[in-house]
């Protein structure tokens, strides 16, 4: 039993991520026609959504924080994402990257006026399949204050099941609104970066000896 317990570090220091990060984020929906770029990006990430249809308008989350998480955001602009149908954000990570990130959660903040409203997400990375990230519709909070910049905002997230987005990778994430029209605002992706298996190996063999001494 003591020789499985010296190697369990080892296999720790090897699949653990650090705490999740921001990847891309946004919060300040300047544009009424064009793209939305983000806000805040990560080192080699770059992303916009595309707006479709669909355009901004007055009001928006005013908690400063991107969906039911720890992270803050910038408090916005004072403007909000409308959503009727479905729309993309689409994120690119450089291919000149050295490492990759285990992709976390989705967060966003999101109402609507119609009393009603269903969001759904998914995604696919390289164009592959698409992939759900909800197992069923969410049902979003209803709010007439929904244009004006107060809460309540519901806030949201929904977590990817261990996909990896590689340098050179992209990721296409759609989000879809059924029976109503949504707002949406403080929209972030945010991930774990895998450590370099050469440096996790080489901190997990440093610690063989002292597993040694301890047998």
């Amino acid at each position: 039993m003591k020789k499985t317990s010296a190697f369990l570090p080892l296999a720790l220091l090897l699949v653990s991520p650090a705490s999740a990060a921001v990847l891309i984020g946004f919060h300040d929906f300047e544009s009424s026609s064009d793209d939305e770029t983000e806000d805040v990006a990560a080192s080699g990430f770059s992303a916009t959504v595309d707006k479709n249809t669909d355009s901004r308008t007055g009001g928006g989350s005013d908690d400063a924080f991107y969906g039911g998480s720890a992270l803050a955001s910038a408090t916005g602009d004072g403007l909000l994402r409308v959503v009727l149908g479905s729309y993309t954000i689409t994120t690119l990570y450089s291919a000149s990257a050295t490492s990759s990130y285990q992709l976390a959660s989705l967060f966003f903040d999101a109402t609507t006026t119609t009393g009603s409203g269903d969001l759904s997400v998914s995604y696919s990375i390289n164009a592959g399949a698409s992939i759900p990230l909800t197992a069923s519709p969410i049902t979003l909070t209803g709010s007439t204050a929904s244009d004006t910049v107060s809460q309540p905002y519901g806030d949201y997230g929904v977590d990817f099941a261990g996909a990896i987005l590689n340098p050179g990778d992209s990721l296409v994430l759609t989000v879809t609104i059924t029976d109503g029209t949504a707002r949406m605002d403080n929209i972030a992706l945010t991930g774990d970066l895998v450590p370099e298996p050469s440096v996790a190996l080489l901190a997990a063999l440093g610690a063989i000896p002292f597993f040694r001494r301890r047998r």
